[in-house]
């Protein structure tokens, strides 16, 4: 299982795979072009990052994509391969298979069955709208494919409903986007030069300048107007904290406190945490704490001064 986890992120890193699309374009909160840039020159840890929840999916995929056939009158066909577009070599994509529709259905062509799983209250949070993410990599895996459709299936993984999205493919769409992956892997990737990156990028850089920066205007205005947010936020907060322990002070002892029948609010005894002393294992047990310990990846504190400070020496 390792090896072909590792198989296919390798395959991955020779060209530009369905999720890496919406990070290159700006459309996705996993990640940014930055990202994608530092993966395919093997100078960054990919931003898949596996979650009981993503193993989940792809181990039921193909199951939830049968089922799915068995009762909309397809037959399913698993796709083993790693697909790649004809005329650009670098476009590539790993569908999850094909819904091949019987002889009585409207559709007289094969077409792709892309599988998510999600939770209840993500789904929901879709308002009935495939997410950004999930069209522009459907659209990308229908223009590899030379497919005329995809559905979309969802397992909403709490009660097990199985919902869809129909999708056309849209040339005129997937022509629009295509400049942008085009010149992303001809002018970063092959060329070694990074993406124009975020403020988020930035904080993954492995080298930084000493010498300070004089703020523009622009900069100078977010500056003062980041100053009043942190402070109207820190006037929330205090008030916030009154009116919790207004509430406490009258629940006292007990657990629940309820308005109108309803719960409002529990203070509940919880077991104390148990927590690993590494400062007494490394003065104790030097040698065990060496053997153990790993270093993960640097990073940068961002640490604007909004509020009444001394200290300087940040």
């Amino acid at each position: 299982m390792a090896k072909s986890k590792k198989a296919f992120h390798d395959r991955r890193k020779r060209g530009i795979g369905g999720s890496d699309v919406a990070k290159i374009l700006g459309l996705s909160k996993w990640g940014t072009a930055y990202d994608v840039w530092r993966e395919k020159l093997h100078v960054g840890e990919a931003t898949n990052i596996s979650t009981p929840r993503t193993e989940f999916g792809v181990i039921m995929e193909a199951e939830i994509a049968k089922y799915f056939a068995l009762k909309n009158g397809f037959a399913y066909k698993k796709e083993k391969e790693q697909l790649a577009h004809p005329k650009y070599p670098f476009l590539l994509g790993h569908i999850d298979g094909w819904l091949v529709p019987r002889k009585d259905s409207k559709l007289t062509e094969r077409g792709i069955a892309e599988v998510k799983t999600t939770s209840k209250r993500v789904f929901d949070s879709w308002k009935g709208e495939i997410p950004r993410e999930y069209y522009c990599q459907v659209q990308h895996y229908l223009s590899i494919a030379g497919a005329p459709w995809a559905y979309l299936i969802i397992l909403i993984t709490e009660t097990r409903e199985i919902k869809e999205y129909f999708v056309e493919y849209d040339k005129e769409y997937h022509e629009a986007i295509l400049k942008t992956l085009k010149e992303f892997w001809n002018e970063n990737v092959l060329k070694n030069n990074p993406p124009e990156m975020t403020g988020e990028d930035y904080g993954k850089v492995d080298e930084t300048i000493l010498e300070p920066i004089e703020a523009d205007v622009a900069t100078a205005t977010a500056y003062s107007e980041l100053k009043e947010v942190a402070e109207k936020k820190a006037v929330i907060v205090a008030r916030e904290d009154e009116l919790k322990n207004v509430l406490k002070e009258f629940m006292g002892t007990r657990e629940v406190l309820t308005c109108n029948n309803q719960v409002i609010a529990t203070w509940k005894l919880t077991k104390g945490r148990k927590t690993f002393n590494q400062k007494m294992l490394k003065a104790n047990e030097p040698e065990i704490y060496e053997k153990y310990v790993t270093e993960g990846q640097p990073s940068r504190q961002f640490r604007p001064k909004v509020a009444d400070e001394t200290d300087e020496s940040d």
